[in-house]
């Protein structure tokens, strides 16, 4: 493990290097990107590697990516780090597939508002901190489940396929649209709440023992089929 202003494991600037099979172990960031941090363009992969025990002062104790960069992250384990293991930012994108993200503070996931991430057969499991996923910007999740998390934040427009959330995964979504479809909610403190200028839209999806101080499994302006 290594300290330094970003990017403690690794620091990408216009570069795209593909990476397998490695491990980034207690590196710290003084802002985003604590193991590694991508800028000005800079497209990484990321194969079956590990990220355990990373922080940044700010988001992205992992993996941060800003200034027009994209990160693509496949089967990777994210565990005991502090702070939201991946930073997305402005014209900035990921893809992230068959990951796990689990047992950290701060969560799995934070985009910034002009941001897009796409997150399909992952899995977060008892994460801590306020929301496990922040999303200020466009996210897809699909296929995916979601166990003992902290809630979902999204400002602007989040999609939700097939995943299954069980134990306390509320999302709020704020100034924003929401769709959910074939998913389910199971054993929470509320499922889903729109607030301010939010709207959702939920086609064949199931609330099973959810209970909810803001008026049950749903409450907020939207559309139920």
């Amino acid at each position: 493990g290594s300290a330094i202003i970003a990017g403690g494991g690794l620091y990408n600037f216009a570069a795209s290097p593909t990476l397998a099979n490695c491990r980034f172990v207690g590196n710290h960031g003084e802002g985003r990107g604590g193991a590694v941090m991508n800028l000005h363009t800079s497209n990484p992969c990321f194969a079956d590697c590990q990220f355990e025990g990373n922080s940044a002062s700010e988001a992205g104790s992992a993996i941060g990516c800003d200034w027009a960069s994209s990160v693509k992250v496949t089967n990777c384990r994210f565990s005991e780090n502090q702070g939201a293991a991946m930073f997305i930012g402005d014209y900035s994108t990921a893809r992230i597939d068959g990951s796990l993200f689990e047992n950290s503070d701060g969560g799995g996931l934070y985009l910034d508002s002009l941001a897009a991430g796409f997150v399909s057969h992952c899995t977060f499991n008892d994460n801590r901190g306020s929301e496990v996923i922040v999303s200020l910007g466009s996210l897809v999740i699909e296929d995916s489940a979601f166990s003992n998390n902290p809630g979902i934040r999204c400002e602007r427009k989040l999609s939700i396929q097939n995943t299954t959330f069980l134990g306390d995964s509320t999302i709020l979504c704020t100034n924003g649209n929401l769709s959910i479809q074939d998913s389910m909610f199971q054993d929470g403190s509320g499922a889903v709440s729109t607030d301010s200028n939010g709207t959702f839209e939920l086609k064949n999806v199931a609330f099973l023992s959810c209970v909810s101080g803001r008026g049950g499994a749903v409450s907020g302006s939207g559309l139920i089929d």
